[in-house]
């Protein structure tokens, strides 16, 4: 009777260890999880800090010479128009 008892109680505490240890593991990772998720958060600021300042920079440059002419197409068809009249020798401006 008394081996079922130290049996048991060794079993209780070998469990009671591994909960603990597990325990332990679920705090660790809820904490990389957090820290992951702040990283995360920051690089995002990080990335729209920098395309909103390219922005700010594209318009500043827009609105300090209005004069200029409007920018190139980046379209392929009018390319593609351009190239074709620039080579058969017509001319052609789209809209």
């Amino acid at each position: 009777m008394i081996a079922q008892t130290n049996a048991f109680e060794e079993a209780e505490a070998s469990f009671r260890s591994q909960i603990k240890n597990l325990e332990e593991e679920i705090e660790h990772q809820k904490k990389v999880l957090a820290e992951q998720a702040q990283n995360f958060k920051r690089e995002q600021e990080l990335m729209l800090s920098a395309i909103h300042a390219a922005e700010m920079k594209k318009i500043r440059q827009q609105l300090d010479s209005p004069w200029q002419s409007k920018p190139t197409p980046t379209a392929w068809l009018p390319m593609i128009r351009n190239t074709v009249s620039s080579v058969n020798g017509l001319y052609y401006q789209a809209s």
